[in-house]
């Protein structure tokens, strides 16, 4: 079977997640515009849910949110085999290296800080997609899976 790694043309879907709905609709905003499908939540527990109803590219994660925190839905995506596979950026106020650490040990693999430039943000997004690709086949464009392993 002939196939073909997602580029920035094709629709990536992206989960944004966070309790701020200025932030969460600041950051889809900017998505959106820049091409991306985008899919809203404003907690650990919907941004499961949603994870595995819609099985994004990319789940971008706020840590500090009311009900279910960040690095705990973090590691429930982690340990569906589902969403495994899933990248996940935290988006956070909280900058300590052990909160960093926290992260990475969560399965998160990138940490942005807020406040942060949308133009940084659309940045990381872009790059997070190059290096974490989704196969599609090139005649319908449809996800064959996620192609790398954690």
């Amino acid at each position: 079977m002939n196939t073909a790694i997602a580029s920035e043309a094709q629709t990536a879907r992206i989960l944004v997640v966070d309790d701020d709905p200025d932030l969460r609709g600041m950051v889809a905003y900017k998505l959106v515009k820049a091409g991306f499908e985008v899919i809203e939540t404003d907690n650990g527990l919907a941004a499961v849910d949603a994870a595995v109803a819609c099985l994004p590219n990319l789940v971008i994660l706020d840590i500090m949110m009311p009900g279910q925190d960040g690095l705990t839905a973090c590691e429930q995506l982690r340990a569906d085999p589902e969403t495994a596979q899933i990248p996940v950026m935290l988006l956070s106020a909280l900058s300590q290296p052990d909160v960093v650490r926290s992260g990475v040990m969560a399965g998160a693999v990138h940490h942005m800080v807020k406040p942060f430039s949308p133009e940084a943000l659309l940045r990381s997004v872009q790059s997070l997609l190059r290096v974490h690709p989704t196969p599609v086949d090139p005649n319908t464009g449809h996800d064959l899976g996620r192609s790398y392993q954690w």
